[in-house]
């Protein structure tokens, strides 16, 4: 994604640089475009010109200049310790994103990326100064974004297609937010990695995994995209270089990974006991299913339950190749999921009056979790101040009916008194 606007980014900033047109830039004219956008100074400059002119004719031809854009990347991000900055476009509710923010922003800090948020439509405007202040590496695109710019009723077909496909040809995301392609033209970092986040990665080093790999695809993209350009950019061996900081930051961030893993497993384990124990599963069958999870990215806490009581447990494993669990298996551990959390365990109790059925639960549960309702507390809030359906519409969610909003109201009025101290 993004592949095509990198490679024009690149050719358009080496052509505004050629003032007099001679297909090369001189020390002169890359000072002189380059002090504009960067805080790359004369030396460092001048070392990158040393570093990049091959044929040593004292300018830079476009091939050589796609060397020098990327040194000098690596040197930023060398002087700000190598760190991976991740400007986030988000659309989850307040209360949902408070709930997961500091976790998740300790977690990448930790693997060595540095995530920048900007969570909902009021914000997403003030991405594009910050991208062109600062050295930013990935632009990261939550699909929820696109469901909310995506305003046009004639489009929702075709956005419901491009979600369901997981792509959306390159184009169309610009026509739909022609301001995401702004802030790739315009950013400090020619070379920007545009990432569509189409669902939540299955665990937090899944989510550093996706990020890695999209680095690689945008500059292996536009590795071979410039190949066959009429300006002959390098070959591929000249582009190596810029990758052995980025490659080294990765091995480090894997090796963490898997120490990680393996303490998440462990501290996953007393609550599998209680879930073997509620399904009377021998020992043999307890660790069959323990190895299936771990198989699945479902070794932590807050993505076993959220996996089982929103039911995406099945695509989730299909996506990464892992069979499906057995019946018996699904029912134990669906069942232990929506009596584990609170506001699982409140649509469940509610379903008994309602109607809603396993995937009813599942659905109502995933549309309450994503409009900040995480809990039964903040449900009874917007129910008792009118939003509930109010903020599912702006999420463009269908709305609950006029009885199941009975049914949630006269909760909400016991639910007060049983909380009131």
């Amino acid at each position: 994604m993004a592949t095509w606007a990198g490679v024009e980014r690149v050719k358009k900033i080496f052509k505004d640089a050629d003032t007099d047109c001679n297909g090369s830039l001189s020390k002169d004219e890359l000072k002189a475009v380059f002090q504009k956008v960067s805080d790359w100074d004369d030396e460092t400059i001048d070392a990158l010109i040393a570093q990049c002119d091959y044929n040593k004719d004292g300018s830079l031809q476009i091939r050589e200049f796609v060397d020098f854009v990327f040194r000098g990347i690596k040197r930023e991000r060398q002087a700000k310790d190598d760190k991976i900055n991740l400007v986030r476009l988000m659309a989850m509710h307040s209360a949902y994103y408070d709930d997961l923010k500091d976790r998740v922003h300790n977690y990448l800090q930790d693997h060595g990326i540095n995530p920048i948020d900007f969570n909902w439509e009021d914000e997403w405007p003030d991405a594009l100064p910050f991208c062109q202040e600062n050295h930013v590496d990935i632009l990261s695109l939550e699909v929820g974004v696109l469901r909310m710019a995506c305003d046009k009723p004639e489009l929702w077909y075709q956005r419901d297609k491009w979600v369901e496909d997981q792509d959306i040809p390159e184009d169309r995301l610009f026509e739909v937010m022609p301001w995401v392609k702004e802030i790739i033209d315009k950013s400090k970092n020619p070379a920007i990695a545009l990432q569509i986040i189409w669902k939540p990665a299955g665990s937090p080093e899944a989510g550093v995994s996706r990020m890695h790999e999209s680095l690689r695809q945008t500059h292996q993209g536009i590795k071979e995209k410039l190949k066959n350009t009429e300006e002959r950019f390098a070959a591929a061996e000249r582009f190596k270089e810029r990758y052995s900081s980025m490659q080294a930051l990765i091995e480090a961030s894997e090796a963490a990974q898997k120490d990680a893993k393996a303490k998440d497993i462990a501290a996953f384990k007393p609550l599998f006991e209680q879930i073997a124990q509620s399904g009377k599963w021998e020992e043999a069958k307890a660790q069959k299913v323990l190895d299936h999870m771990v198989r699945g990215n479902l070794y932590t806490e807050t993505w076993y339950i959220e996996e089982f009581t929103e039911g995406s447990v099945q695509k989730s494993l299909e996506k990464i190749g892992v069979e499906m669990f057995e019946e018996e298996e699904m029912r134990v551990l669906t069942d232990f999921a929506f009596e584990h959390n609170e506001l699982a365990k409140t649509v469940r109790m509610l379903a008994k009056k309602t109607g809603w059925d396993l995937k009813d639960q599942q659905q109502v549960v995933h549309k309450l979790r994503r409009v900040g309702c995480v809990h039964p507390r903040p449900l009874q809030v917007a129910i008792k101040n009118g939003t509930l359906n109010k903020s599912l519409s702006k999420a463009k969610f269908l709305p609950f009916g006029d009885a199941s909003m009975e049914i949630l109201e006269g909760w909400a009025v016991l639910y007060a008194a049983s909380t009131r101290y």
